[in-house]
C-alpha cells in the first residue's frame, strides 16, 4: 500500500490504543476504591482484574479469526460497544457480584481491540517496531493521564464512577472514527484463502514458543504492577500515603512513554532480541528495587523510574520479533496475544493470593519470579535463528 493510504488506518489504530490505555489504567487504578467501597479482600479485587483478563485471553486467541469473518471495521465497532456497555452498566449499578461478568465483557473488548490494532500496523509497515512503539507510546499517554485524572477526581470527593464516564466519552469518539476510516483486509486471511501451508510452519519454530512466553510474562506483570504499585507504596512508605495514590503509577507510565519515544527514534540501530534481554533485566531490577527500597523514598522513586523505562519497549519489540508469525497466521497471532491475556489473568491474581497469605510486599516480590522467567526466555530467544527481516528496531 502507498504511504498515504496507510496513514488513516494507522492513526485510527493509534487513537484506539490511546483509548485502550485510558480504559485499562482507569480500571486498574479504581480497583482499590472498589475494594474499599465493598469491603473486599485484595484477592477479590484482583479477581475482578482476572475476569477482565480472562475475556482478554479468549479474544486474544480467537480475535483475529473472528475479525476475519465479519471484517475489521465491524469487529472494532462491536468491541467498542462491548467495552462501553460493560463499563456503563457497572457505573450505574450497585451490584458488585455482577461486576465480574461485566469485567469479562470488557475483557472480550480489550482482547479484540488489542489484537486488531497491533496486527494492522504490523501488516502495514512490515513489522516495524518503531511504528509499533509510537502506537504503544499513545497507549502510555492514556496510561499516564488517567491515573492522574482518577486521583484528582477521588481527591475532590467524586466517586470512582466519574473517570469511567470520561472513558465512555472517548469510546463515543472512537466509535465515530471507526465509521469514517476503512481498515485494510487481513493479510493472514488472504493467505488462508490460498491455503498456504507455510501459514502453519510456526509450530516447528522454537522462536515462536519463546516469543509466546515473552507475551505471557510481560503482560501479566505489567497488569499486576499497574494494579498493586499504588497501594503497595502507600502501605510501605508514609510519604506516598500523603500524595494521590495514583501518582506513582502515572510516573511509571510517563517513564514508559518516554522510553517508547526514545526507542522509536533509535530506529534500526538496536537489534530487537538483545534489546529484549536488556529491557527484561531492567524490569526485574526495578521490581526488586521496589521490594528492597520501598521504604526509602528517593530509591523507591528511582525504582519506579527504572521499572517504567524498562517496560517501555518490551511489548513493541516482542511484536516485532514475532512479526512474521503475526503476518502469516491468525492462529499464530492469536496464540501469542492470547498468552499475554493468560498472563494478565493469572499473574495479578497469584500476586493477590500471595498478598492475602502474607503481605502486599510479598505479593510484589512474587512478580520477580515471573520476570526472571521473562529474562530467561529472552536470553534463549537470542540463540534461535529466524528468517524474520524485522529482527531490529525498524
Amino acid at each position: 500500500m502507498e504511504k498515504d493510504s496507510r496513514l488513516k488506518p494507522y492513526l485510527l489504530c493509534i487513537f484506539s490504543y490511546f483509548v485502550l490505555g485510558c480504559m485499562v489504567l482507569t480500571i486498574n487504578t479504581i480497583n482499590s476504591s472498589i475494594i474499599t467501597e465493598y469491603g473486599w479482600k485484595d484477592s477479590q479485587g484482583a479477581l475482578l482484574i482476572t475476569f477482565m483478563a480472562i475475556g482478554n485471553l479468549f479474544m486474544s486467541i480467537v480475535g483475529n479469526l473472528f475479525t476475519d469473518k465479519i471484517g475489521r471495521n465491524r469487529a472494532l465497532a462491536l468491541y467498542i460497544l462491548m467495552a462501553a456497555g460493560g463499563l456503563g452498566i457497572m457505573s450505574i449499578l450497585h451490584t458488585p457480584g455482577l461486576y465480574y461478568f461485566l469485567m469479562l465483557l470488557v475483557g472480550f473488548a480489550w482482547g479484540g481491540i488489542n489484537t486488531l490494532v497491533n496486527t494492522v500496523p504490523t501488516e502495514l509497515y512490515n513489522g516495524s517496531s518503531s511504528r509499533l512503539n509510537i502506537m504503544h507510546a499513545c497507549y502510555a499517554i492514556g496510561a499516564v493521564l488517567f491515573p492522574l485524572i482518577v486521583g484528582f477526581m477521588l481527591k475532590h470527593g467524586l466517586s470512582w464512577r466519574a473517570p469511567v464516564w470520561v472513558v465512555l466519552l472517548l469510546f463515543a469518539i472512537q466509535l465515530l472514527s471507526t465509521f469514517l476510516v476503512r481498515l485494510p483486509t487481513s493479510m493472514a486471511s488472504e493467505r488462508s484463502k490460498s491455503k498456504d501451508k507455510k501459514t502453519f510452519a510456526f509450530w516447528k519454530e522454537l522462536s515462536f514458543y519463546l516469543s509466546t512466553l515473552t507475551f505471557l510474562f510481560y503482560v501479566g506483570v505489567e497488569s499486576a504492577i499497574s494494579t498493586w504499585l499504588s497501594p503497595y507504596l502507600a502501605q510501605e512508605n508514609a510519604f506516598f500515603a500523603t500524595v494521590p495514590a495514583q501518582t506513582m503509577v502515572s510516573l511509571m507510565w510517563l517513564m514508559l512513554l518516554i522510553g517508547r519515544l526514545v526507542f522509536s527514534a533509535l530506529g534500526t540501530r538496536i537489534p530487537s532480541k538483545p534489546l529484549l534481554v536488556f529491557l527484561s533485566t531492567g524490569f526485574l531490577l526495578g521490581i526488586l528495587g521496589l521490594f528492597f527500597f520501598g521504604r526509602i523514598t528517593s530509591l523507591a522513586i528511582l525504582s519506579v523510574i527504572l521499572t517504567g523505562l524498562s517496560m517501555s519497549a518490551v511489548y513493541g519489540v516482542a511484536v516485532s520479533v514475532g512479526a512474521r508469525y503475526v503476518k502469516a497466521s491468525a492462529v499464530a497471532s492469536g496464540i501469542m496475544f492470547g498468552a499475554g491475556g493468560f498472563g494478565s489473568a493469572i499473574i495479578p491474581y497469584i500476586s493477590g493470593l500471595v498478598s492475602d497469605a502474607s503481605c502486599l510486599r510479598a505479593g510484589i516480590l512474587s512478580l520477580s519470579v515471573f520476570l526472571t522467567l521473562l529474562l530467561l526466555s529472552s536470553i534463549a530467544n537470542l540463540r534461535t535463528a529466524t528468517n524474520d527481516s524485522s529482527d531490529s528496531l525498524s
